[in-house]
């Protein structure tokens, strides 16, 4: 199962050792809808839906580019308001920030939001009260935390699973991860598939029967500009391989099925492909 997202956040996003002060984001070039617009075209060239997960911020600065990205026919997700992992925000200002986005959200597209995706796939052992805000604000399906990092008493599979405690169930669909000498490798999108030869990618597409492919507005902008804000190997990555995206995306859709994560759900629920696993605080 090869399922096709994408998180609606600026080129100047990034890992919160490097991220940018929210103050200054207003003052940096906006690219996040010409970038968009070209994951659009390609998508119906392409005759495919999938999910985008949209940044609170760009919402509010833009809300023209959600309600084309929902008339294109697409899934909408949340993203966070900010970027800023769960961890660093705590229980309550963590919950404020859903409430805040999903009200936003609903408001402009005028449908319940069900899909999430933490910035950077951040769900981790720190913060084991993630999945009970989600559902407790009306997430069901999420897709924030990445195959062999431990959560809890176990640790994530290479496939969805569901979390599930007193009745309540989050189904959560993982990052996919390969080991290559101990280093986890995330090929299913943005940097690792930007840089890497296109054959690496089809065999490592062809080990598993599940990966999550992941991308951002930037990934197929070949000028992504450079800012003083960000440390050199963020405007290096930023860059790198951008002009491969586009074909390597389209190859790789002209030989497996691209999915929604939506769709996805309801194939999984409907086969029972995966098993239930529970973590007990």
């Amino acid at each position: 199962m090869y399922i096709l997202t994408f998180d609606i956040e600026d080129w100047y996003l990034s890992y919160p050792s490097s991220q940018i002060d929210s103050v200054k984001w207003d003052n940096l070039e906006y690219r996040t809808e010409r970038n968009t617009d070209i994951i659009l075209s390609v998508l119906d060239d392409l005759h495919l839906k999938a999910t985008f997960f949209f940044l609170g911020y760009e919402v509010r600065k833009n809300r023209n580019l959600l309600l084309k990205v929902q008339k294109q026919g697409h899934e909408l997700g949340f993203h966070s308001m900010w970027h800023v992992p769960p961890q660093f925000l705590g229980k309550e200002k963590f919950s404020s920030d859903i409430k805040e986005g999903l009200s936003l959200m609903r408001d402009l597209s005028g449908q319940e939001i069900c899909l999430y995706r933490a910035p950077v796939f951040s769900w981790n052992k720190k913060c084991d009260w993630f999945p009970e805000v989600l559902l407790e604000n009306g997430i069901k399906i999420d897709s924030s935390t990445v195959a062999g990092r431990k959560l809890a008493e176990m640790v994530v599979p290479n496939h969805p699973f569901v979390w599930d405690k007193n009745g309540s169930e989050l189904f959560e669909f993982p990052l996919s991860a390969f080991n290559c000498f101990q280093f986890k490798m995330r090929y299913s999108g943005s940097g690792f598939f930007r840089m890497l030869p296109e054959p690496v990618l089809h065999y490592l597409f062809s080990k598993s029967a599940y990966h999550m492919l992941y991308f951002h507005p930037r990934d197929f902008d070949l000028k992504v500009p450079s800012s003083p804000y960000l440390p050199w190997y963020r405007n290096y990555m930023n860059r790198i391989g951008n002009h491969t995206s586009k074909d390597k995306l389209i190859n790789l859709a002209q030989r497996i099925r691209l999915i929604s994560l939506g769709e996805a759900y309801n194939l999984f629920r409907e086969k029972l492909a995966f098993g239930k696993i529970g973590i007990e605080k």
